[in-house]
């Protein structure tokens, strides 16, 4: 490459990069709403804006503090083996704010413990959504950049009954019953054996092997209903006597089900899946008309191919982890190399439509740049 066309192609690199920002910053202030405006100041710094943005006169924060006297209490809505699942915090960042339910009304005076993660883990288990975290706190902070529809009542969470069914013995354990038990999706808590409807599909795991994708899993393989035991390591074989028919759930019977998902695909479907999987589906939403590079533009090709499975994006959310998906076809692979700066300008894995004429500008400049030295 002759110094001319580098000199060239940084002079773009620059120009891409300030009308990027100047639009992002033009974007933000022109959001609907404080909220909208504080989601897109967030996005747009994981995309390496970092010039400061405000939204009508008003400066966007960007972590939220606790009271003098107080702490935040963060809590992992999946809490992992071997972990606490929660943490005190002075400080937290607005982007972990904007995945978290707020819990208002809790006691300050109190640790969480155990008890608390289990009536959690059961109120979240009656929601359809479950967010990475849960922010507990007495009172609010005093901001208006905080999401009222995601702010819930602690009181709500304490008032959850962990019932125990049947005859209770001295150790406090139900004979003949399982602990942590899903029945069509809810966390039942412990139920007796005698209880678990073998008419449909029964399932367990060992508690030192858990999936935190299962419970969803299972929902999509059986809408009708089905059964879930974590089990400890010494109630195994008596459960396995109990329910002979019954499946043990483990990495490799979610790759199972999920290569057997792989393997129906369309073979345009599974390229297309290989891409998102890559981060670099987003490419379907580029007009491949307005484009001077073939490779390019079959590669957006591709990209759009999703609708060859109509279960696509509802399906891969499930099995992305699990997945051994096909090698990218080789007239594919290395495109984007060549366009360094089209890779980060998305916002909500979309192109930014306010800069797609600049996307335009830019790649079909470096493709005559390559064209040049080429010749």
């Amino acid at each position: 490459m002759t110094p001319k066309t580098k000199n060239r192609i940084e002079a773009i690199k620059v120009e891409v990069q300030e009308k990027r920002d100047e639009a992002i910053k033009k974007q933000i202030d022109n959001a609907p709403d404080r909220l909208e405006a504080l989601r897109l100041y967030v996005d747009s710094a994981s995309l390496g804006f970092k010039g400061d943005a405000t939204y009508k006169g008003k400066d966007i924060p960007t972590s939220f503090d606790a009271a003098a006297d107080e702490v935040f209490v963060i809590v992992a809505s999946t809490k992992g083996y071997g972990r606490s699942g929660w943490s005190d915090e002075k400080r937290i960042p607005v982007n972990t704010a904007l995945q978290s339910i707020w819990l208002v009304g809790w006691d300050k005076t109190e640790s969480f413990s155990p008890y608390k993660r289990k009536k959690l883990d059961q109120w979240q288990a009656k929601r359809n959504t479950r967010p990475n975290h849960y922010i507990l706190v007495e009172k609010l902070p005093d901001s208006e950049w905080i999401d009222p529809t995601r702010v819930e009542n602690w009181s709500e969470v304490a008032a959850e009954k962990i019932v125990r069914q049947g005859t209770v013995g001295a150790s406090g354990k139900i004979a003949g019953s399982y602990k942590d038990v899903y029945v069509d999706g809810t966390l039942k808590g412990e139920v007796p054996a005698s209880e678990i409807d073998t008419s449909k599909p029964v399932y367990w795991r060992n508690n030192h092997t858990l999936y935190g994708e299962t419970v969803s899993y299972l929902s999509k393989l059986h809408p009708d209903g089905y059964t879930l035991v974590t089990l400890a390591a010494n109630r195994i074989k008596k459960f396995q006597r109990d329910f002979p028919a019954s499946v043990e759930i483990t990495g490799v019977w979610h790759r199972d089900v999920a290569q057997k998902w792989y393997s129906g695909l369309h073979k345009k479907a599974k390229t297309a899946l290989v891409l998102k999987l890559n981060s670099q589906d987003w490419l379907r939403y580029l007009d491949a008309t307005q484009i001077n590079d073939p490779a390019l533009v079959k590669l957006i090709d591709a990209a759009s191919e999703r609708k060859y499975d109509k279960n696509h994006d509802e399906w891969h959310t499930y099995y992305r982890n699990w997945l051994r998906t096909e090698e990218l076809p080789k007239e594919y692979r290395d495109v984007l190399k060549s366009y360094p700066l089209l890779t980060a300008q998305r916002i909500y894995g979309r192109i930014d439509s306010t800069l797609e004429e600049h996307y335009y500008m830019y790649i079909n400049a470096v493709h005559s740049a390559k064209e040049e030295v080429s010749n």
